[in-house]
């Protein structure tokens, strides 16, 4: 599925191409937190879809989630 393609009904509150796209700036630390933040800014209208995602293991420090639906994803901290 396309990154800003609407989901169907079942699959509204997860995103897997945020989930892989997230993990993969997490794994970066500060130069990836600046590629999310910078998508963010682009994409300022899409939710962030996070909902069965296990974030757990990731160091989010600098990512902004904001605007996002963080209903039930695994997170340290």
């Amino acid at each position: 599925m396309a990154q800003n393609q609407a989901a169907p009904e079942t699959e509204r509150r997860f995103n897997p191409w945020q989930e892989k796209f997230l993990k993969g700036c997490a794994r970066r630390g500060k130069e990836g937190a600046e590629r999310w933040n910078r998508w963010r800014r682009r994409h300022i209208g899409s939710e962030i879809l996070l909902e069965r995602a296990d974030l757990s293991h990731l160091d989010l420090r600098g990512i902004d989630l904001s605007w996002g639906h963080p209903k039930n994803p695994r997170r340290r901290g």
